[in-house]
């Protein structure tokens, strides 16, 4: 997509990779879960672990999709495959109360304090996510002493992908690879970024020219909305005008 959007990691671009668009075709999804199954298998038999129990995770929401489809093809080829994802760690509005009131006699000016203020003012969560992902629902028995290959679809920072390899380490299990749908991270995602044997992409953009520092970006500076349907743009928003529309509070 063409226009002014703001990404996970808080710069601004042109351009933004519609993976949303991607998730309402389950054709497509199956095709790219196919490709990531070649690049897995093929890794798993130089591994000579293809006849063992291979895990596919993948940071939520739209890893689920991924990790589905990706296992599917891979049971395609005979493989033992289990299929898991990974979710957002989360504190009780109580816990983070209390952190606030601290910070507040403290007169802490951290960003992500502030920002956990405005969405309790504006009602937005009862949760408050922390940083890192964790495995639930049994999947960490799963995991646990097993060959793991961690997916992603759209890597800028690489983020959600290290904290999910490290959510896998943390319970034991063994990432031997991580494969992404599309890297746009400019060189800045690699093996050693993400703490993994083996990383590569089905594709990778190179969109440095049209993506901005959030302070110096000319489209906000000419006064472009930032779009909000897609991205983070909501987020940017909440942060410039915290206030806005929480006046009957």
């Amino acid at each position: 997509l063409r226009g002014h959007f703001a990404l996970k990691s808080t710069r601004h671009s042109r351009w933004y990779v519609n993976k949303d668009e991607l998730y309402t075709d389950p054709s497509a999804v199956c095709e790219v879960g196919r490709e990531m199954a070649e690049i897995i298998y093929k890794r798993c038999r130089e591994l000579w672990i293809h006849e063992e129990e291979i895990i596919v995770a993948a940071p939520a929401i739209g890893g689920v999709a991924l990790t589905q489809w990706t296992g599917y093809h891979l049971q395609q080829r005979g493989m033992n495959i289990k299929a898991v994802f990974a979710e957002k760690k989360e504190k009780s509005v109580f816990k983070a109360m209390r952190e606030l009131i601290v910070a507040w006699q403290n007169r802490s000016s951290d960003q992500t304090t502030w920002d956990v203020i405005v969405k309790l003012i504006r009602g937005d969560e009862l949760l408050v996510r922390e940083e890192g992902f964790c495995f639930k629902r049994g999947y960490n028995l799963k995991i646990k002493d097993r060959w793991v290959a961690v997916l992603e679809d759209i890597l800028t920072t690489g983020t959600s992908a290290k904290e999910t390899v490290a959510a896998v380490t943390e319970i034991g299990g063994r990432v031997f690879i991580c494969v992404g749908l599309a890297d746009r991270s400019e060189g800045k995602v690699s093996a050693e970024v993400l703490k993994v044997q083996e990383y590569q992409a089905l594709v990778t953009l190179s969109l440095a020219d049209e993506t901005f520092d959030e302070a110096t970006c000319p489209d906000c500076a000419a006064g472009v909305p930032i779009n909000t349907d897609v991205g983070h743009g909501k987020a940017f928003q909440a942060r410039k005008f915290p206030f806005v529309g929480t006046a009957g509070l």
